[in-house]
C-alpha cells in the first residue's frame, strides 16, 4: 500500500508539472504573437525616403542619396572633425572655346563637419604650426581666441539613422548647385575677361557614386556667359551648360613630413602659418607638393643602390585613346623615371592601362590617377587636376586630360616655328611619326606639373641663339635646360643648318636638379626637419651660380640672383 500510494503521488506531481509548463508555454505563446502584432514605431529615418524613388550610393565613407534634384549625405559621426577636401573640375562642356574639359578655376577647399545644436556645419580649420616646442597653455588659449576655426555653411539635420551612429542632411546647396565656395567657370580667356551667371533652375544632378575614402557627384550646370575685351562687351550673353564633377576626400590620418620650400626651387606650394616660440614673430611657411616616395629598403637606398618604393606613383591610361596614342603617352611618362634613378629610385612610376577586370576601379574615384582622353573640338594643350593635402603638401592624385584634337595644335606649332626648315610639315596633317613625337613631348611637360614642378619660362634664355642652330649642341643638350618651359619646336633653327635637332630631346638638367630637390628621400627618424631643410639648402647654394639650374619665375613672381634664402620662402 505505501508502495501504490508513493507511486500515485509521483505521477500526481508529475501532472501537475506538465500542466504548468504547458500553461507557460501558452503564455509566453500568446505574448509572442501579441508582440509580433504590435507594429514597430516608425522613426523620422525610417520616414525620409519611404516609398519614395531614391538614387542611393553606399561605402564605407559618406553614404549618398539622389531624390528629386536633391542630395544628402548620411555621414557616420566617427567622422565628425575628420578633414577632408572638397574640389570641383569641368568634365564636360557645350562651348570648349571658352570652357576646358578637365580644368579647375579654384584650389579645394579644406574643411570638416561638425555638430552644433541641431546643425551640421562645415568648418575651415586654421592651422597654426609651431616649429619648435608646443605652446604653453596661456599662448594656447590666445591662439585659440585668434585663431578660430571659421564656418562656411550649416545644413539643418533631417534625421538621425535608428542606432544614432550616423546624421543625414541636405548638402544641395554645397555639391548639387553652383556655389561660390567652389567656382568652376573661368574668369579669363586669353586676353578675354568671362563673366559666367549661373541659372540654378536649369541645374540637374546627374549622378552620384561613392567610395571607401571619398565621393563624386555629377552635375549639368547652365550658365549665362559674356565675353569682353578691355570692358568693351562682345557679342551677347549665350548659355552655356558644363558638367561639373564635385568630389569629397577625406585626408589620409598618417600624413608624410612636409618639405620647406625653397623660393629658388620651381616647385608648386601649399602656405601654413607659424609661429616658432613664445614672443618670437609669426611667419608663413610653405610645403612643397610632392608625391610620397619612401623606398622599400631604406639600408640598400641610403648605400646608393636603386630601390623600388612601396607605393609607386601609378597612371591609368584611359581605354578610349586611339592605340597609336598610347606609346607616345607612356614614354612622356615615364622619361621622368630616369631623373628618379638619378636619386636612388627604381620604377618610381608606373603607367597601366585601365583595368578591364577589377570591379571597383572608377575613374571618378581619385584613388586613381588617369590619363583621360577627351573627345571634344578643343586643340587645346593637355591639362591636369591635381589634389594635394595642404597640411603636408603631399599630392594625392593627379589626372591628365588629352583633348582629340591636339594634333591641329602641334601641327600649326610645328608648321610655323619648323616649316622653312623640315619640308615634311609643309602638308595639312603631321605624319604619324611626327605627330607621335609632339605628343609625348605635351605628355612629358604635363607629367612634370602632375609632380608638382612649376612652369620655368625662363630657362630657355641660358642658350645662346647659335647653339640652337649648332647640330652637336641641339642633340646633347636639346632645346632647353628644361621641359617645363614652352619652347615646342627649334624655330631658331635656318635651312643651312644641317643636322639640328628640331625637337626636344628629353628632360634637361635643370629638371633632373629639381626632382633631385623635391624627391630626395631622407629617414625622418635620423633627420630632423630642419636638418633636412639645412642639407637642401646647401645643395641649393651649390647648384644655383648655374644659370642652367635656375628656377626663373613668371612676371607675378620675384627672382633675385643675389638673394640667399635666410628664413623659408618670400613671394
Amino acid at each position: 500500500m505505501i508502495g501504490m500510494n508513493f507511486s500515485f503521488k509521483k505521477s500526481t506531481i508529475g501532472g501537475a508539472l506538465l500542466l504548468l509548463l504547458a500553461l507557460q508555454s501558452t503564455v509566453v505563446k500568446a505574448d509572442d504573437d501579441k508582440s509580433k502584432s504590435k507594429p514597430k514605431k516608425e522613426t523620422k529615418y525610417d520616414r525620409l525616403f519611404k516609398d519614395k524613388k531614391v538614387e542611393t550610393a553606399r561605402s564605407k565613407f559618406i553614404t549618398v542619396y539622389k531624390l528629386d534634384n536633391k542630395i544628402y549625405f548620411e555621414l557616420p559621426r566617427t567622422l565628425l572633425k575628420k578633414q577632408m577636401l572638397l574640389g570641383g573640375r569641368i568634365t564636360s562642356t557645350t562651348d570648349p572655346t571658352t570652357v576646358t574639359v578637365g580644368s579647375t578655376s579654384s584650389n579645394p577647399v579644406l574643411f570638416y563637419f561638425d555638430i552644433q545644436d541641431s546643425s551640421v556645419v562645415m568648418k575651415t580649420p586654421n592651422n597654426v604650426l609651431f616649429q619648435d616646442n608646443a605652446p604653453s597653455k596661456d599662448l594656447e588659449g590666445a591662439l585659440s581666441q585668434n585663431y578660430r576655426d571659421g564656418i562656411w555653411q550649416g545644413f539643418n539635420i533631417l534625421a538621425y539613422n535608428n542606432d544614432s551612429t550616423a546624421v543625414v542632411f541636405d548638402v544641395t546647396s554645397l555639391v548639387g548647385k553652383p556655389t561660390s565656395l567652389i567656382p568652376v567657370m573661368p574668369t579669363r580667356n586669353g586676353n578675354y575677361s568671362i563673366k559666367a551667371t549661373p541659372k540654378s533652375e536649369l541645374s540637374f544632378i546627374r549622378g552620384i557614386k561613392s567610395f571607401d575614402t571619398n565621393l563624386a557627384i555629377n552635375n549639368d550646370f547652365t550658365y549665362g556667359i559674356s565675353t569682353s575685351l578691355m570692358s568693351m562687351p562682345i557679342g551677347g550673353e549665350r548659355p552655356t551648360t558644363v558638367g561639373v564633377c564635385y568630389s569629397v576626400t577625406l585626408l589620409p590620418e598618417s600624413a608624410m613630413r612636409p618639405r620647406i620650400m625653397d623660393s629658388r626651387i620651381g616647385v608648386d606650394y601649399s602656405v601654413r602659418l607659424g609661429i616658432p616660440k613664445e614672443g618670437g614673430s609669426t611667419k608663413r611657411i610653405f610645403f612643397s607638393h610632392r608625391w610620397n616616395l619612401i623606398p622599400s629598403d631604406k639600408k640598400a637606398y641610403a648605400k646608393g643602390k636603386l630601390t623600388t618604393p612601396v607605393s609607386p606613383i601609378r597612371f591609368y591610361i584611359d581605354n578610349t585613346f586611339p592605340e597609336s596614342w598610347k606609346k607616345p603617352i607612356r614614354e612622356g611618362i615615364l622619361e621622368w623615371n630616369k631623373a628618379f634613378e638619378k636619386i636612388g629610385f627604381r620604377n618610381a612610376i608606373e603607367v597601366v592601362d585601365f583595368p578591364q577586370k577589377q570591379s571597383d576601379f572608377d575613374p571618378d574615384n581619385i584613388q586613381y590617377s588617369c590619363i583621360r582622353y577627351i573627345p571634344s573640338g578643343s586643340s587645346s594643350e593637355p591639362t591636369s587636376n591635381i589634389h594635394v593635402n595642404p597640411n603636408t603638401g603631399e599630392i594625392m592624385n593627379a589626372s591628365m586630360f588629352i583633348y582629340s584634337d591636339v594634333e591641329r595644335l602641334l601641327h600649326k606649332w610645328r608648321f610655323i616655328e619648323t616649316g622653312a626648315v623640315d619640308p615634311s610639315v609643309r602638308s595639312n596633317r603631321l605624319s604619324a611619326e611626327k605627330f607621335a613625337e609632339g605628343l609625348k613631348m605635351l605628355v612629358m611637360k604635363e607629367t612634370g606639373s602632375m609632380l608638382g614642378l612649376q612652369n620655368n619660362l625662363g630657362a630657355s634664355f641660358t642658350y645662346p641663339t647659335d647653339s640652337l642652330r649648332n647640330a652637336r649642341f641641339t642633340t646633347t643638350m636639346g632645346l632647353a635646360p628644361s621641359v617645363m618651359d614652352d619652347v615646342h619646336y627649334n624655330y631658331v633653327a635656318q635651312p643651312s643648318d644641317r643636322g639640328v635637332r628640331l625637337t626636344p630631346t628629353g628632360l634637361g638638367m635643370y629638371d633632373y636638379f629639381t626632382i633631385n630637390w623635391n624627391y630626395r628621400y631622407f629617414d625622418t627618424d635620423n633627420v630632423s626637419i630642419n636638418e633636412e631643410k639645412n642639407t637642401l639648402e646647401a645643395f641649393v647654394d651649390n647648384k644655383v651660380m648655374n644659370p642652367r639650374l635656375r628656377y626663373y619665375a613668371e612676371r607675378n613672381g620675384k627672382w633675385d640672383l643675389g638673394y640667399k634664402q635666410e628664413h623659408l620662402v618670400t613671394t
